[in-house]
């Protein structure tokens, strides 16, 4: 409890933040669903990837602050790949990510697809 009570004293002492931030919504490129996982790659800055429930996996460009969609090849026949369980960037090789993809385990459907994508 003294602990706490001598970090909200230092806390005091700080300026109010005057900068306000503005959030808005993130364009993946018209798909749906939620976006249950960021995920970082602690080896490079700024290399970020966004998993969807349905709409696939993407890619940050730091260029303009857009999302590349890393799962194209998945189309109408494949739609189970759309959905994606798991992503690990690796922090050695910063230019690949693996994800786990496959959205339901249904006996009519194909168990879960591990891919790896490289820049």
């Amino acid at each position: 409890m003294a602990l706490f009570a001598a970090f909200a004293v230092a806390l005091t002492g700080l300026p109010a933040l005057t900068n306000a931030y503005t959030w808005k919504n993130v364009v993946t490129g018209g798909g749906g669903g939620f976006t249950p996982g960021i995920a970082f790659n602690a080896g490079a800055k700024g290399v970020t990837y966004l998993r969807t429930d349905i709409g696939g996996l993407y890619k940050l460009n730091t260029a303009d602050d857009s999302w590349t969609p890393l799962l194209d090849f998945a189309d109408d026949s494949t739609w189970h790949d759309w959905g994606v369980d798991a992503v690990a960037p690796d922090p050695i090789d910063t230019q690949i990510v693996y994800a786990a993809v496959g959205m339901y385990t249904n006996s009519w459907l194909e168990d879960l697809l591990a891919v790896a994508c490289q820049d």
